[in-house]
């Protein structure tokens, strides 16, 4: 069956369907059209859309879902994706099954430097800006954990991490805190800081080591312990005492 001629068209009061049974179906053109004052479906054993030379442009008044049972590979020299209210794994289908994962990542280089990722809250001109949240949900048998962490290195030298807080231009606001406190329950948790040297400092108002229950240890387990300053005081309720092994 063949349509030709400056103007080609095919209507119906009760729909349209172009198919075959044996072989392939195929709309072509200067520019192709699809509308319909209801939904449009397109289906298949394999589906594929690809702008050959220009860009590709999916839009929508409402909400645009993309769902897979397997990968969503979105790969390309550049993402931008803004305005995201939610970007989630699947859900789980069956009662004992587990949620979709979902990985974020930079390019893999081979010769170069691999590929950044980056995480910015929205700023803006006249107020706050957004903010920044990472974190576990609640379980019911436990809740999962939260690493942040750098990869070793072969021959370089490792990655750092900073967590620094930001500062403030005005004379009578504070600049940012930072809170690292481990959880409560029948045994609280533990907060353990290690490395080759482990300083504190406090710029205006000094360093304060207190425990609300138990004792406060400062120990070296090889060489000295010193203390240091202006003057030295020490004050118990129980008295007072500096042993030597």
């Amino acid at each position: 069956v063949s349509m030709s001629g400056s103007v080609a068209s095919v209507s119906g009061t009760s729909g349209v369907a172009v198919g075959s049974t044996e072989g392939d179906a195929s709309v072509s053109g200067a520019d192709v059209s699809v509308s319909a004052s209801g939904d449009v479906g397109m289906s298949g054993e394999r589906a594929s859309m690809k702008a050959t030379t220009g860009d590709a442009f999916i839009g929508a008044e409402g909400d645009i879902t993309l769902s897979t049972r397997n990968t969503i590979d979105i790969s390309a020299p550049k993402v931008d994706i803004e305005g995201i209210q939610k970007f989630a794994g699947s859900e789980a289908l069956d009662a004992m099954e587990d949620g979709g994962s979902v990985n974020i990542e930079g390019g893999v280089s081979v010769g170069g430097t691999g590929g950044s990722l980056s995480l910015f809250g929205g700023a803006s001109d006249t107020f706050k800006s957004g903010s920044v949240s990472m974190q576990s949900m609640d379980g019911l048998e436990g809740s999962g954990k939260v690493d942040i962490k750098t990869g070793n290195s072969v021959n370089g030298a490792a990655g750092d991490i900073g967590i620094v807080a930001g500062n403030s231009g005005l004379t009578d606001a504070t600049g940012g805190s930072i809170e690292i406190a481990a959880g409560s329950g029948s045994t609280d948790g533990s907060v353990d800081v290690r490395g080759a040297s482990v300083g504190l400092t406090g710029s205006a108002s000094g360093v304060s080591v207190n425990a609300t229950e138990g004792d406060v240890k400062v120990q070296a387990a090889a060489g000295a312990l010193s203390f240091s300053g202006d003057s030295l005081s020490a004050t118990t309720k129980a008295g007072a005492t500096v042993s030597s092994d």
